[in-house]
């Protein structure tokens, strides 16, 4: 495993907001982190990212100890996130904000993902690298926040909520994209809304219900089974109603 998380747990003062979670992501491959609302997806993001503090637990990036390092330090050894909401600077243009990706990289070794190289994987960008960013369609703001994680050359990136508010033919783009990077070797570990979409792309899966871990296994086995689904995503099979409806 390139990432290894075990027996983390994250609190807010006294609200324990994950609690004993393990999980590991394989190298090149997509882990998508589902749950509902409130579940702790996004704490667990940012507790491994370093951006808020453990209570417990480890996390491992290539076998080396990064729980408790800072955020900084985190993305120079390999691991980025891409924020929901995107968290682009829209006063900047589009090349303002690719090169605030670089910034504080200087002493890392060059990696595949150069400027000219996501511009051509974002082609869209290029047309745009003179607009303000604030500008930018929801689709093209989320891909420019996506290159400008990828150019600090991550081994794992995070993704919240890349389809957030997105178009669903802008979201076809997005998950094409996506695959890509796994492609390209990146290992993907994706927080995403749209439950069915992750687990078409994902290879595996590990859900989360109020701060733990209630399933942990291959995206194809829990989109496969309808129990499944219902339990842990409250997904209903296709071609039939909730129980809760009619009569």
């Amino acid at each position: 495993m390139i990432l290894t998380v075990d027996d983390l747990t994250v609190a807010y003062g006294s609200v324990v907001a994950v609690r004993n979670l393990s999980f590991g992501a394989e190298e090149g491959k997509i882990l998508s982190l589902l749950g509902p609302n409130g579940a702790g997806k996004t704490t667990t993001l940012m507790a491994i990212m370093g951006m808020i503090p453990i209570a417990s637990g480890a996390v491992r990036l290539q076998s080396r100890s990064i729980a408790g390092a800072r955020t900084e330090d985190t993305v120079r050894a390999g691991m980025t996130l891409t924020p929901e909401g995107r968290q682009i600077f829209a006063s900047l243009t589009v090349a303002e904000n690719l090169i605030l990706g670089e910034a504080g990289l200087s002493g890392r070794d060059g990696g595949r993902w150069t400027r000219k190289e996501v511009l051509r994987t974002f082609p869209i960008l290029s047309e745009r690298l003179n607009q303000d960013a604030g500008t930018l369609s929801g689709g093209e703001q989320q891909q420019l926040a996506i290159a400008r994680s990828l150019l600090s050359n991550p081994k794992v990136l995070l993704l919240d909520e890349p389809s957030l508010g997105l178009a669903p033919q802008v979201v076809d783009l997005i998950f094409s994209l996506i695959v890509q990077l796994c492609e390209h070797g990146i290992t993907v570990v994706l927080v995403e809304q749209n439950a069915m979409r992750s687990l078409e792309i994902a290879h595996h899966s590990v859900v989360l219900s109020a701060g733990r871990k209630v399933f942990d296994g291959s995206a194809s086995a829990l989109r496969s089974s309808d129990d499944l689904m219902k339990a842990y995503l409250a997904i209903q099979p296709a071609g039939r109603s909730p129980e809760t409806q009619g009569g």
